[in-house]
């Protein structure tokens, strides 16, 4: 099937603060319903030693990662006082990225077009992420 999800990478300066910052993050993802918002992964890395924190999302479809950055608004604020937002990665097919083009623009955000012969798999399945629920991909996979 094609890949149509999108990935979301924002990276964010945090000299000294890192450990704050990643409270913060982690406090949040652990206290969302990922299915609402058509989260298909989350989470969060740290480079201690250069003070940098970044976080990455998978969703089904740009709308709703649209939906996500309505809700983690307040997140973001938080996070703004611990650190400065230094860049923001979308990858995706270009008709996905166009939802998020305009929504994105105040920030430092650069997008990248994924090749139309893209597939997803997981345990050497083909499937279309939009399609699938996130319980049930676990449930399948045999992860928890």
């Amino acid at each position: 099937f094609t890949d149509h999800h999108l990935v979301m990478v924002r990276s964010f300066s945090a000299p000294g603060k890192t450990v704050e910052l990643m409270a913060l993050l982690t406090d949040f993802y652990s206290n969302i319903n990922q299915e609402q918002f058509g989260l298909l992964y989350y989470g969060c890395s740290v480079d201690e030693e250069n003070g940098v924190v970044m976080t990455r999302e998978g969703f089904a479809r740009g709308r709703t990662a649209i939906t996500f950055l309505t809700m983690i608004d307040a997140t973001l604020k938080q996070a703004a006082e611990l650190s400065e937002l230094t860049s923001v990665e979308v990858h995706g097919p270009q008709d996905e990225i166009s939802r998020l083009a305009e929504p994105l623009a105040p920030l430092p955000c650069t997008f990248f077009v994924l090749d139309d012969g893209a597939t997803a798999w997981v345990d050497g399945v083909e499937f279309d992420v939009a399609d699938i629920k996130m319980s049930k991909l676990l449930a399948d996979s045999g992860s928890k």
